[in-house]
């Protein structure tokens, strides 16, 4: 075997620094805190990364490209008081498919914005944002609009059964450990240390999620649906021609011109992607609260970011993976609810974010002056 090849094969620990990261967190809020562990506690930090979660991987396609969207967090407010309000007249399940297109207009215009007029990713996203704030506090006088319909209730606090959830995460990752294990044994002749330790990790998260669902009569259909997007569009980045497009116009957008890459469409199709999920994300949070509010959402997109980078997306774009973004979205949401278990003020916990932030950031430039 080649040194090249060995190197491959090998056990890199710096690629896990994430996951490293977010294991000692969860160790750390173990030791600090008796009722982290509990399944009741576990199942609601998933609820709480749901939406975020979906946030994030728009944000991780839009980084990838080498932009920024500033306002997902904004009309996580607007599309949910707007879903509330329209859904007593129109209906909600109408309701929720107008918020989704009115969000991918939104990223239509973000995107005709930054490639037909030149406007700053940063500028265009960010004029979004405090429209949207401004339009959810106006048109709600700043109070929440109650939701009183039995099924989207049920949507946001109901469960789907533990045993066919199981079998369907059985049987994906069995699919995904044998097509990891083929892959690497076609390219490399054996399987590397770093293949075998993550389909031990998937194995332990399956045998935890069976406890939990057990002990909490199934798994949140706002979880579900989160996760089933999740892996959507890890497979539309991972295995498309429109992710390996994303990727060339991140690594440099002249270069993706020159060998073919329509850079306008897709970057379009990028802000269409994430500003849909965002408003998405808006019906999804109505719903879990019962009412559709237009405070929540606040520095939601700070969180994305956060998550993004700590998942190793580089803010310089053209790297990235939607699974470590994951990561990072589990590791804010287990630093927000062990600050919250310990009592720690809203004011403080802003600190802490602020701190992973730059301290992500700085690890970003870093590794990337290396490369």
């Amino acid at each position: 075997m080649s040194t090249d090849t060995a190197k491959k094969t090998s056990f890199n620990w710096k690629n896990y620094t994430s996951m490293i990261g977010l294991v000692g967190l969860i160790i750390l809020s173990i030791i600090l805190s008796r009722t982290f562990l509990m399944p009741v506690n576990i199942m609601n930090i998933l609820k709480q990364v749901a939406v975020p979660a979906l946030l994030a991987v728009g944000m991780t396609f839009v980084i990838i490209s080498g932009g920024i969207d500033l306002s997902v967090g904004s009309f996580v407010a607007l599309s949910g008081v707007l879903f509330a309000m329209l859904g007593l007249k129109i209906g909600y399940i109408p309701s929720a498919i107008v918020m989704v297109l009115g969000g991918c207009l939104v990223g239509f215009i973000y995107g005709l914005l930054i490639t037909k007029l030149n406007v700053p990713p940063f500028i265009a996203t960010l004029a979004g944002q405090t429209i949207a704030k401004g339009a959810a506090l106006v048109i709600t006088r700043s109070a929440a609009v109650a939701i009183p319909n039995a099924g989207v209730n049920a949507l946001g606090s109901g469960n789907f059964p533990a045993i066919p959830v199981l079998v369907i995460l059985v049987a994906g990752f069995a699919y995904l450990a044998y097509s990891m294990i083929r892959t690497e044994k076609q390219h490399y002749g054996k399987v590397s240390g770093g293949t075998v330790g993550k389909i031990a990790a998937f194995v332990l998260i399956i045998i935890y999620l069976a406890y939990l669902m057990f002990q909490t009569k199934g798994l949140s259909y706002i979880v579900t649906i989160s996760v089933l997007l999740v892996v959507f569009f890890t497979i539309v980045l991972n295995r498309s021609i429109f992710g390996r497009n994303v990727y060339a116009i991140g690594g440099n957008v002249n270069s993706a011109r020159l060998a073919g890459v329509n850079v306008t469409n897709n970057i379009i199709g990028i802000y269409v992607m994430c500003s849909g999920l965002a408003c998405f994300g808006g019906v999804l949070t109505a719903a879990r609260l019962g009412a559709g509010t237009p405070q929540v959402g606040t520095n939601w997109e700070l969180d994305a970011i956060a998550a993004v980078v700590i998942g190793g997306t580089s803010m310089a774009g053209g790297a990235g993976k939607l699974t470590g973004t994951v990561v990072g979205v589990l590791l804010m949401g287990v630093l927000n609810n062990l600050l919250s278990l310990m009592n720690v003020a809203a004011e403080a916990q802003m600190i802490f974010k602020g701190l992973i932030i730059l301290a992500a950031v700085v690890i970003d430039a870093t590794t990337s002056k290396k490369k």
